[in-house]
């Protein structure tokens, strides 16, 4: 698993991006239509979807998953759709 840990405008959704289109990866995003602009303006074709897309669309086990600023996702989801108090996360790295 690729984690991608940096200030902002270091180029971290660029790279996400470029990895996920070198992967064949769909890109899990809060907004799809924005960052698939940001795609778009890189250069890079890649698929973005979004929390609905998932859930509504069987791509199956064999399709990587890229998750673009997965601490929006999470709160987005399970703060506003859940109606959870989230206060926290951890996330570990691979050595």
């Amino acid at each position: 698993m690729k984690v991608i840990a940096r200030p902002m405008g270091t180029g971290k959704t660029e790279e996400l991006l470029r990895s996920a289109a070198q992967d064949k990866a769909l890109v899990l995003a809060e907004n799809k239509a924005e960052l698939q602009a940001k795609a778009n303006a890189y250069g890079i074709t890649v698929q973005v979807v979004d929390w609905d897309d998932i859930v509504n669309t069987y791509y199956g086990p064999d399709v990587p998953l890229y998750i673009h600023r997965m601490d929006d996702v999470i709160k987005h989801y399970f703060e506003e759709d859940y109606s959870l108090n989230l206060k926290g996360y951890s996330i570990r790295t691979e050595n």
